[in-house]
């Protein structure tokens, strides 16, 4: 199946995905849902092309799979939403981000990371250490290290949240 062909069927059920969104949206927001679906088409045409995902992944007997195409969404209004709160459009942003080396961010911020969870607990460290650089996944983590998955999970969310407040991504 050609990433085309992905889209076409993606764009079959339009109404759908605006439905999903607008659900989805806060009441507050100034995000329109066609926007955010459209935005999503780009996302999903970009991970197909990049082979983060495959086209079996998200179409399975020629009918989209909701929940990759919903999580998608979240993502996609999260994005939109912090553009939206910092006043800036996308062009602004890539202007931003242009100005900046993209090795001494990515430096910079893996810096922080590292000091916020050498503040942890030893088991949250190391369990995050070990998501973050081998596992990238809470279900092969677990497997792997024999502990729950909900232990995994909640280790797991409560450092992101305790590194996103500090390091203030």
């Amino acid at each position: 199946m050609s990433n085309n062909d992905v889209l076409l069927i993606l764009s079959n059920h339009q109404k759908e995905w605006e439905i999903i969104t607008e659900k989805l949206l806060f009441s507050t927001s100034k995000l329109k849902a066609g926007d955010i679906v459209q935005d999503m088409y780009i996302k999903v045409f970009d991970d197909l092309t990049k082979d983060k995902i495959k086209p079996d992944e998200i179409i399975r007997d020629n009918k989209p799979h909701f929940g990759i195409v919903k999580n998608i969404l979240k993502r996609t209004i999260q994005v939109k939403s912090k553009l939206e709160k910092r006043h800036l459009s996308i062009d602004q942003l890539h202007k931003e981000i242009e100005h900046k080396d993209i090795d001494e961010i990515d430096v910079n911020i893996e810096d922080k990371v590292d000091a916020v969870l050498n503040e942890m607990y030893w088991f949250d460290r190391k369990l995050f250490n070990l998501y973050r650089k081998e596992f990238h996944s809470i279900r092969s983590l677990s497997k792997a290290t024999k502990i729950s998955h909900v232990t995994v999970y909640k280790t797991i969310a409560k450092c992101k949240k305790l590194i996103a407040r500090k390091v203030k991504l």
